[in-house]
């Protein structure tokens, strides 16, 4: 199943590819709790989160049947203490979202419940 993180904020763009390159470098850890960093779209392949003017609008994972919260939860938290970032992040799977408010980035605990509210609220057989 797909996931996709945006970011609302100021300097979102430019936070936006931070985090992606941030988990970009955490790639084995979030493979090995089954989430698969999707490389980012070139505009020539005529994707709606296609990135234009170096610029992104989406970052997009690949999860599991199942998936893991944790790693990805740990990535996102430690980012956002190493970045400052005043972004609200966004995580979308089969419509449903949640928003990681720019208050507070280095609350664990808040942006594990979030992810996992994604698998609570989703439906079971709207799954890919």
């Amino acid at each position: 199943m797909k996931i996709e993180i945006s970011l609302q904020g100021t300097h979102d763009g430019v936070e936006l590819r931070s985090l992606y390159r941030w988990l970009e470098r955490g790639r084995r850890e979030l493979a090995a709790h089954g989430t698969a960093l999707a490389p980012p779209v070139a505009e020539s392949e005529g994707h709606e989160y296609a990135m234009g003017a170096g610029a992104f609008d989406v970052i997009q994972l690949v999860v599991d049947a199942v998936p893991q919260w944790g790693a990805l939860a740990v990535s996102i938290t430690a980012w956002r203490a190493a970045h400052g970032s005043r972004s609200s992040i966004t995580v979308e799977r089969d419509g449903v979202k949640v928003t990681l408010p720019a208050a507070d980035p280095d609350d664990l605990s808040m942006v594990l419940r979030a992810l996992e509210g994604l698998e609570a609220s989703a439906d079971p057989e709207g799954g890919e």
